[in-house]
C-alpha cells in the first residue's frame, strides 16, 4: 500500500489525506464537444478577433467564424483536474506561510481597487471576537498591491493562531481560468442571441463595470458561505470574492450566535424560535466543507458539458439558461439560510419551489411543488445523498438530519389543521374535498396551494380549498428543506438539470 495512503488528514475531518484531497477537487471531466452557433451577432472579423484569444488563451476551445453559422469546439477531454474552487490544505502553527502558497493570479478582483494602508489588528483579542472578525474584514478588503494582500493574510493568521493556538486556515481560491471559462460561454451567448449592433453597443463597456464577472466571482461563495451558518460554529469565513477565508477554531472554542452585519458570515443569523441545526461535529463539519468545494467543481463542469446541449437548436441559450436557473437557486438558498424573518424565509422558500418545478416541467412532464421531495423517507434525496460520492458518515448524518426536520415540519404543519379536517392522530390520513392525504402529502398540497395564492386563483387549481382546513401558521423549519434541496442538486446535478 502506498504510505500516502496511510496518512490522516490534518484538517481535522479524520479521512485519509489522499481521500480528502480527491474530495475537494471533485470527480467529473468534460468529453469533446461542438456547438453550431448562430451568426447573427458579430460580424467575421469581430468573430475572428475571439477566435484568436480563445486561441491563445489555452482553455482547450477552438472557434471557427461564419457568416451564418459559427462552430463552437472542445475537441479533447477537460480533465476532472480543472478546478472551480481550490482548498487549499490548512496552515496549522507548525504549517507553512499560507500568502506564499497563494499563486499571482488567485489575486484579481472584478471591481476597481485602491492604495488602502494595513490596518493594525495587534489590538484584536479574543476577549472580542466580534470586534476580531470585524478587524479581520476590514483588513482583508481586496486592495491594488499584490505584495500588501499577501502581508495582510500573513497579519490576520499569524495574529489568529496567536490568539487561537488550536485554530485551523483554509483558503478557498476561485480559480479565474474557470470563471474566464464561464465568461467565454456567456460572450458566445451574447453574441448568438443579439443583433450586432446591441453586441458591438455592449462590447464597449469598461471590463470592470461587467455585473456578469461580478456575480459569478462573489456567487461561487455562497455555498460555502451557506455552509457556514450554524448556530455551533466551528469556524467563521470573510467572504473576500478573489478569497473566502475560513478560520476554523475547532472543538473547544465557539463564537457568539449572533452577527453585528459585518461582511463576515459566522454562526447561524436565523431566529431564535427556529430549531433546526445541522448539529455538525468539528470533523463533519470539514467534511462538509470539503465535500461542497469538490461537488461545486464537479457541477459547473457538468454545467460546462457541451455535450449535454449540443443537439439543442441554439446550444448557448440552453447553457444559460440553465447557468442562470443555478445561480437563482443559489442566491435564494443563500437568502432562506441568512433570513432573520420568518415570512420571508417562506416566501423565498415557494419562489424556490415554484422554480425548481418550473424547470422540471419543462422537460416534457408536468411537474408540482407538491411532487418535490419532501418525505421523510424519500427515497430520491435518499439517493442524492448516498450516490453523490460523499464520505458515508456525512451522508448518513445528513439523511438522518433530513428525516428529523421533515418529520418535524410535517408534525407543526398538520398540528395547525383546524379541527373540522384534523386527523386524530399525527399518522393518520387527512381528508379534504375528497382526497385522501398522508400527512406529508397535505404539507405539500398545502404549499402547492399557498403558493398559487399568491398569484390569485382561477379555475384550474382544484387544490385551492385546502387553504381553508389550515390556521394559516407555518413551521418556523420548514423553509430550511431548501438547504438539502441545495446539497441534493450539488450531489446529482441531473436531478434538476436533465
Amino acid at each position: 500500500m502506498n504510505p500516502i495512503d496511510q496518512l490522516t488528514c490534518q484538517c481535522g475531518c479524520g479521512q485519509p489525506q489522499q481521500a480528502c484531497n480527491s474530495f475537494a477537487r471533485g470527480f467529473r471531466s468534460v468529453d469533446p464537444f461542438t456547438w453550431a452557433l448562430s451568426a447573427k451577432g458579430l460580424s467575421l472579423n469581430r468573430q475572428q478577433a475571439i477566435a484568436n484569444a480563445v486561441s491563445g488563451s489555452s482553455l482547450g476551445y477552438v472557434l471557427t467564424p461564419g457568416r451564418t453559422v459559427a462552430r463552437f469546439e472542445q475537441p479533447h477531454k477537460l480533465a476532472a483536474a480543472d478546478l472551480f474552487m481550490h482548498r487549499l490544505q490548512p496552515l496549522t502553527p507548525s504549517g507553512v506561510n499560507l500568502a506564499h502558497t497563494i499563486s499571482d493570479e488567485a489575486f484579481w478582483d472584478p471591481r476597481l481597487l485602491s492604495d488602502n494602508p494595513t490596518p493594525n489588528v495587534d489590538h484584536l483579542t479574543k476577549d472580542n471576537p466580534m470586534a476580531l472578525i470585524d478587524g479581520f474584514s476590514r483588513t482583508l478588503q481586496p486592495i491594488r498591491p499584490r505584495d500588501t494582500r499577501r502581508q495582510n493574510i500573513n497579519m490576520v493568521v499569524t495574529h489568529f493562531l496567536r490568539e487561537y493556538p488550536e485554530g485551523h486556515v483554509d483558503v478557498l481560491i476561485k480559480d479565474r481560468t474557470v470563471l474566464t471559462r464561464l465568461a467565454l460561454y456567456r460572450t458566445l451567448a451574447h453574441f448568438s442571441l443579439f443583433d450586432e449592433a446591441t453586441v458591438n453597443q455592449n462590447l464597449q463597456e469598461p471590463i470592470g463595470q461587467s455585473p456578469f464577472l461580478a456575480t459569478m466571482a462573489q456567487t461561487s461563495a455562497l455555498p460555502i458561505e451557506t455552509l457556514l451558518q450554524q448556530r455551533l460554529s466551528h469556524g467563521f469565513l470573510i467572504d473576500w470574492v478573489d478569497h473566502s477565508l475560513i478560520f476554523w477554531l475547532g472543538p473547544t472554542t465557539t463564537l457568539p450566535k449572533s452577527s453585528v452585519g459585518s461582511a463576515v458570515v459566522s454562526p447561524w443569523s436565523g431566529p431564535a424560535e427556529a430549531t433546526f441545526d445541522l448539529d455538525l461535529t468539528p470533523a463533519l463539519y470539514r467534511q462538509l466543507l470539503t465535500w461542497a468545494v469538490g461537488a461545486t467543481n464537479d457541477l459547473y463542469r457538468f454545467l460546462m458539458d457541451g455535450g449535454r446541449t449540443a443537439s439543442h437548436s441554439d446550444p448557448v441559450d440552453e447553457w444559460l439558461y440553465d447557468f442562470l436557473t443555478w445561480v437563482e437557486v443559489n442566491n435564494l438558498v443563500h437568502m432562506i439560510m441568512r433570513s432573520p424573518e420568518p415570512f420571508v424565509r417562506l416566501e423565498l422558500f415557494l419562489r424556490l419551489a415554484y422554480n425548481i418545478a418550473s424547470r422540471k416541467t419543462g422537460r416534457g412532464a408536468s411537474y408540482h411543488i407538491r411532487d418535490l421531495p419532501f418525505s421523510p423517507k424519500s427515497c430520491e434525496i435518499k439517493t442524492m445523498l448516498f450516490q453523490g460520492r460523499m464520505p458515508n458518515t456525512l451522508s448518513k448524518h445528513l439523511w438522518t438530519k433530513w428525516q428529523e426536520l421533515t418529520s418535524t415540519t410535517i408534525a407543526q404543519v398538520v398540528g395547525r389543521v383546524l379541527p373540522a379536517f384534523r386527523p386524530s392522530s399525527p399518522h393518520q390520513p387527512v381528508r379534504v374535498s375528497g382526497l385522501t392525504l398522508t400527512p406529508a402529502n397535505y404539507v405539500t398540497h398545502f404549499l402547492e396551494a399557498l403558493r398559487h395564492s399568491t398569484h390569485g386563483f382561477d379555475s384550474s387549481y382544484s387544490d385551492k380549498t385546502i387553504l381553508f382546513t389550515h390556521t394559516g401558521e407555518i413551521a418556523n423549519d420548514l423553509p430550511y428543506l431548501a438547504l438539502f434541496w441545495w446539497i441534493g442538486i450539488l450531489s446529482k446535478p441531473g436531478w434538476l438539470f436533465v
